[in-house]
Order: structure tokens, then sequence, then C-alpha cells
């Protein structure tokens, strides 16, 4: 399963795909955005498509 991983600054944000297979993580891609720039991010998010449930958090 995969998920991204969002940690969120001032003026940045970067973002960590992971693949989780049983107890190991495989990270698959690392990017970093600036806040500033949302059409980039969203047309990333947009090519992912929807993640699974269990990913998500709140």
């Amino acid at each position: 399963m995969r998920c991204v991983d969002v940690d969120l600054h001032k003026q940045s944000l970067s973002l960590c795909v992971v693949e989780l297979a049983g107890r190991e993580r495989n990270i698959l891609e690392r990017l970093r955005f600036r806040c500033d720039e949302e059409e980039q991010l969203a047309e990333y998010f947009a090519g992912r498509g929807e993640l699974p449930q269990s990913c998500r958090r709140s």
C-alpha cells in the first residue's frame, strides 16, 4: 500500500511517498513545494488518485 506523508512548514510543504510492505517502508519519492505553489501541489495530488482510508489521519 502507498501512503503520502506531508510535513507542513511556514513557507514549504514536504511530501514523502512511502510503500508499506509488512514491516518495511520503502521511500518512493520525496518532493518539496513552496506553500504558494498551489497549482503544482493540486496537479501532483490529482495524479495520485484516491488514497486508501488506512493512510488518512485526522
